[in-house]
């Protein structure tokens, strides 16, 4: 299962033409202080089931290079839109080419104007969207591909969600209403039934008293262990990442290890990336411009810290449980031994182009400002040290 985060997020300026959605061909899966503890509440409304709207198969939509998930080698999706901005006339595009042509598979309800807060791409078949609309927040599912999408509502707005699950029923929604002088207090959601509803576990109220700066993501490896990562700037030397071991209704900060020479340094971490319930991988860049894979063999229990990663700038990070791949938007960097030693990918691209994603399938790259996706093949011989 191949693993995938993004840390930097831009649009592509260019506008490109694209085609309807269609059903998929495959299904491919890819993905101490303490709060106190109070009983779920906030329960979300019932599901409805929504099309998406044929005319809009020939819309002029702007590709997120940043946001493109490579599901397989000719199955992906792209969510167009930054966080936080306006949803406009395409939040959720999906290739079954390679990345040739791009089907607008935005559910019909979603307003242009209102707010993109996140997605995810689960499956080539499967995918959610995260849309704020008034005093709301509508989370939409999709099973076919885009062809059809059920939702639901949590009682809130929020401009920007990141959702994980551990298993196909088990799910946790980090939700906030945006940071504001390096604070961004955070509403924590749990869903036991597979995302039909959701129950609020943590309160901005009680998660702002301990996990302070801006969050970076949240992941769970079961039903009781997870993480969130927080960039702060606020402790030089410490790479904030909190754990919980009781599904989320408390949460620890967690001793990361930190080399002499990074001890003056402020620490952005990602979202913990797991292949299995025992191996994962964190990616932390220092303010000082060096990127750390930190590694774990023991569920997260401890976290080692490898080479660094000579690139300043990450854009993306995917990981298949064999090889890491990391990349600034212009190289790319593959590690086959856990972070020891790493080498560069030989190919070049132009310079108004972009790499996308980067998969065991080869380079995915965003061309002509956004217009298309080219597919870069490679192997272990096109890495060079």
């Amino acid at each position: 299962m191949s693993v995938r985060t993004t840390i930097i997020f831009t649009v592509a300026t260019a506008i490109f033409l694209l085609v309807g959605c269609g059903a998929p061909t495959a299904n491919t899966t890819r993905q101490t202080v303490v709060v106190n503890t109070h009983k779920p509440k906030n329960k979300s409304k019932g599901n409805h089931t929504l099309k998406t709207d044929p005319s809009m198969a020939h819309t002029n939509l702007q590709l997120n290079p940043n946001s493109l998930y490579m599901i397989s080698k000719s199955t992906g999706w792209d969510f167009s839109r930054l966080q936080a901005t306006p949803t406009l006339n395409g939040a959720v595009l999906r290739t079954d080419d390679g990345g040739k042509t791009w089907h607008n598979c935005t559910p019909t309800s979603v307003s242009a104007q209102e707010t993109f807060a996140g997605g995810l791409a689960v499956s080539d078949s499967e995918a959610w969207l995260f849309v704020s609309a008034g005093k709301k927040t509508l989370l939409y599912h999709t099973t076919d591909g885009g062809a059809s999408w059920t939702s639901t509502s949590i009682p809130k707005s929020y401009l920007i969600a990141d959702l994980r699950f551990s298993d196909a029923q088990h799910g946790w929604l980090l939700a906030s209403q945006g940071s504001a002088a390096g604070q961004e207090p955070i509403d924590l959601y749990y869903t036991s039934d597979g995302g039909k509803t959701w129950s609020q576990i943590l309160s901005k109220t009680e998660s702002n008293k301990l996990l302070l700066g801006n969050k970076t993501g949240v992941t769970f490896i079961n039903r009781t262990t997870g993480w969130i990562t927080v960039d702060s700037g606020q402790h030089p030397g410490q790479v904030e990442v909190y754990v919980s071991h009781d599904g989320g209704h408390s949460w620890a900060l967690q001793t990361i290890p930190v080399s002499t020479s990074l001890q003056k340094h402020y620490a952005h971490p990602l979202a913990p990336i797991f292949t299995s319930s025992q191996v994962g991988i964190m990616p932390v860049t220092f303010d000082d411009g060096t990127t750390v894979i930190y590694t774990t063999e023991n569920g997260g229990q401890d976290w080692n810290s490898t080479k660094p990663v000579p690139v300043s700038n990450v854009v993306n990070v995917s990981y298949d449980g064999q090889t890491v791949y990391v990349t600034d938007g212009k190289s790319v960097y593959d590690s086959r031994d856990n972070g020891q030693s790493w080498v560069k990918w030989k190919g070049t691209i132009g310079a108004s182009d972009q790499i996308g994603d980067v998969t065991a399938q080869g380079v995915y790259v965003v061309k002509k400002g956004g217009s298309e996706v080219v597919n870069i093949p490679f192997n272990a011989s096109d890495f060079v040290k």
